[in-house]
Order: structure tokens, then sequence, then C-alpha cells
């Protein structure tokens, strides 16, 4: 599959994604209202953030390894799910012990809810994304994509359904969206029934986890980083303020996520197998520049328009997230960038630049947290995000300029030869989904 046709796959997948995962919020915020949903917040956060650091980063390894030629997809699948579930069961029996501790004597009467949903979420969640792993390595992204949407929708369906049964409760809201993870597991593990094998060498395994590992200290900043305003409000703000803060941040980081997403789960594997230094730079310049431009754009328009958006989807209850929806929306533009960089990166096994980077926004964010917070709350987090990504990624722009030779303003897009491509690809793309949709209706 082209990249031209492997973007727009991806990109269609995402902007799914991104409408279930609205529609999710807002159902979630009506449904629960502020104290609710930040219970729910909290119940869902710990279980997602001990999987994130608990897998090591098998995921990407199985992808980089793939893509590169250095492992063939039987090897890969049995490998990673071998692995997947080794890791599962230690990350669980850490994560049910921190529990009590994590969620603090406060929230106690919601530890028996999360840790039943950690002990099933951290298998179904290690098996679906290593065995996804395999697919984005192949360059299968049909697959990939149809599967990643199916937790968003799963969620969605059966938010709607406790909706319409008037059976809403934190508890049950739980169990619908753990629904779509075991979905994707069993029916990701069925599709590779004919892929695992026992003839697993025992090195392969040690050149996965060895690979991962590589990796790993990265993403634990990348992961703390990403999720450690999320902590610092689930434990210094009581729950009707981690629901305001869930609906801002709801609003802010979603489509611009998005966008990111989009390329780097595209341009990760591409630029691991690329020959040349020259081929890996262009393919730099124009996943950046070319992001640049999107995200600052719609940026722009979710921040103009919160003060309507949010009492229109979220309800008046939440108008209170107004500003700080703002200030997330405009902290999100390096936030998403950076997370791009890091793995353009990484496709080409760089994975020290990514950890430095992080290290640096993370170690500010935790100072101007520190400072902010107890005066001005969830708007005090939404600062220091800010203050903290735009240090983080003007270090990774700087790297990515040095290394590869390229000027900085084609890293942010303000190049005329940057915005020309942008622009003749999309054009390229509005004409490849107007030709498939032409041949499907002929077909039909």
């Amino acid at each position: 599959m082209s990249a031209l046709r492997s973007l727009v796959g991806t990109f269609g997948a995402n902007v799914v994604i991104l409408f279930a995962g609205i529609a999710t919020g807002v159902l979630a915020a009506r449904l629960l209202l502020p104290e609710g949903r930040g219970e729910l917040a909290a119940i869902i956060f710990w279980p997602q953030l001990v999987a994130a650091l608990g897998l090591f980063s098998l995921s990407e390894a199985v992808t980089q390894r793939v893509s590169a030629e250095k492992l063939d997809e039987a090897q890969a699948a049995t490998g990673g799910l071998l692995l997947g579930l080794l890791l599962a069961m230690v990350a669980g029996a850490i994560g049910v012990g921190l529990m009590p501790l994590l969620l603090g004597p406060e929230r106690a009467a919601l530890v028996p809810t999360t840790q039943l949903y950690l002990v099933f979420f951290l298998p179904l969640n290690f098996i679906s994304l290593t065995l996804l792993a395999v697919d984005q390595g192949c360059h299968r992204f049909q697959r990939f994509n149809l599967l990643r949407m199916i937790p968003s929708l799963a969620y969605l369906v059966g938010l709607l359904s406790l909706w319409l049964g008037e059976s809403v409760t934190v508890q049950h809201v739980v169990w619908a969206n753990l629904a779509g993870t075991v979905i994707t597991a069993l029916l990701r593990l069925w599709l590779s029934r004919r892929l695992i094998t026992w003839r697993l060498q025992p090195g392969r395994l040690w050149d996965l986890f060895s690979t991962g590992l590589r990796f790993h200290g990265a993403t634990v900043l990348i992961t703390l980083s990403t999720q450690v305003d999320q902590l610092m409000v689930i434990s210094l703000l009581d729950n009707v303020d981690v629901g305001y803060y869930a609906v801002a941040l709801t609003l802010a980081a979603t489509g611009l996520a998005t966008v990111a997403n989009t390329v780097h789960m595209v341009m990760f594997p591409l630029v691991a197998g690329g020959s040349t230094a020259a081929q890996q730079a262009r393919l730099i310049t124009l996943g950046m520049g070319g992001t640049t431009l999107v995200v600052v754009l719609l940026a722009v328009s979710l921040a103009v328009l919160a003060p309507w958006l949010v009492p229109l989807l979220f309800g008046d209850e939440f108008l209170p997230a107004v500003l700080p929806a703002q200030v997330l929306v405009v902290a999100y533009v390096p936030v998403a960038l950076r997370h791009v960089a890091i793995r353009i990166l990484r496709g080409i096994g760089a994975a020290r630049p990514g950890f430095v980077g992080e290290a640096i926004g993370l170690l500010l964010f935790v100072l101007l947290g520190w400072l902010l917070v107890p005066r001005f709350g969830i708007l005090g987090v939404a600062i220091a995000l800010l203050i903290s990504a735009m240090t983080a990624y003007a270090y990774l722009l700087q790297y990515m300029a040095s290394r590869f030779g390229i000027r900085m303003r084609r890293l942010l897009g303000f190049d005329v030869a940057v915005i020309h491509e942008v622009f003749s690809r999309t054009v390229a793309l509005v004409k490849l989904t107007t030709t498939r949709r032409g041949g499907q209706e002929v077909h039909e």
C-alpha cells in the first residue's frame, strides 16, 4: 500500500476515532456530571498508566523490527504475544498491589472496581497492541485501522445502551469502556491463529525485548509527560475539578492528537524503511512541516470556539472548564508535534533525543505545576503544560535541524516549497478519495 493510501486510511480511521471520542466524552460528561466524570477518570487513568509503562515499548519494537525486515511476521506475532502476556502478569501484580496507595484514602471506594478493571485490561490491551504492531510493521494499514476503531466505537455503543436502558452508573461506564479492548484482542488473536508457532528461537525474544528496552526510557518519559498533568489533577484536586479537567482535555487534545497520530503511525515504519539519509530528511520535512500547518490551524479554531463549544457539548455545568480548555488547546500544539518528532526519530533508531526532550519537558512541568496549581487550580496545570511542552519541542526541532541539515522554517512549515507540497498532496488525497468513491458507485 502506498504512503498516500496509508495516510488516507489512517486519517479516515482517526477521524472516526475522533468523533467517537468526542461523542463518548460528551455522553460521559452529561450522564455522570462533574463529580461522576471525575470518578470515571480516576478509575481508568491508573490502569492505563500502568499499561503504558508496563509494556516496555514492545509494540514499537515489533513494528520497528518487522519494518526493518529483521523479523518475519510469524516470529514477531509469536514473540510479541508471549512477551506481552508475561509483561501483563508482572505489571498486573504490581498494579493491583499499588492501587490503594495510588487512589488514596479519599477514593478508597473506587479501589475494587479499579483493580478488577486492571486485571482484565492489561493482558487484553497487550495482546491487541503487540499483534496490531505486526500489521503496522507489515504496512497492512487497512486491517490495522479497522481494528483500531473497534474500542472507541464499542465504548460509544455501550454508553448509548446504558443511556437508553437508564442504567448509567460509573461502574457500568467502566465496563463499557473495557468492552472494545476485549473485542479487539479476541478478534486480532483469531486472525493470527495460523501465525503463532512454537518454534520460536529464544534469541528472537531477547531481540524484541532489548529493542523495546532501548525505546522504553523515552516511552516512560513520553507517558509521564503526557499523563503527568492528569496525574497532578487527580492527586491534588477533588473529583469535581477532575471532571472539569477531563472535559477541557477532551476538547483540547482529541482533534490535535488525531492529526499527530495519523502522521506518526504512517511515518514511523516509512522512515524506518528509508534507504538513504536524503530520503529520510525529505520524509521528516514533509511530516513535521505539514503537520505543523494543520495542527496550528485546528488549534486556533478550537480556541476561538471553546466558549460556545463547552456548554453546547458538555452542558452548562462545565462552564468553569472553558478557560483551561483554551490554554490546553494552545499547549497541545507543541505536545502533539513533539510526539510526531519523537516517533519519526525512533524510526531511524535515534531514541536518545526523545528521552532528553521528554526529560526537559517533564522536569519543567513538575516545577511549574508545583508553583502554579495550588494558586490557579486546573488553569495552573494548563499553563505549566504549555510552557514545558514548548521548551521540549524546541529542543527536538533543533536536533532534527542540525542532524539532517534541514532549515528550521521548513520543519515549522513556514516554507513555500513545504506548503506547496502539502497542498499538492492534499489535492491528491481528495482526488484519490473521490476516485475510490466513484469506483465504488460504479461497482454498486
